[in-house]
């Protein structure tokens, strides 16, 4: 069985709904954005603003955090 790359999925999702890029940091840290990346074993998704990481939630799954991140990317746009 082949694994589901899930931020790709989330990529392609991203440019559907029109998320400016300059808005999401993937996999890095991004000033001004809201972001998702893999720290120690577990999916993290914040906001980064001023070097800083604000409004942090944790995930065990890949999955989990692409959900999240998604659904709180929506609500920016």
């Amino acid at each position: 069985m082949e694994e589901v790359n899930y931020i790709e999925l989330l990529k392609q999702a991203l440019v559907k709904i029109g998320a400016p890029p300059r808005h999401c940091g993937i996999g890095r840290y991004a000033e001004e954005a809201l972001c998702i990346m893999e720290e120690n074993g577990k999916w993290i998704v914040f906001r980064g603003e001023r070097g800083r990481r604000y409004e942090l939630m944790e995930f065990g799954t890949e999955k989990e955090a692409c959900i999240y991140f998604l659904h709180k990317i929506k609500l920016m746009l």
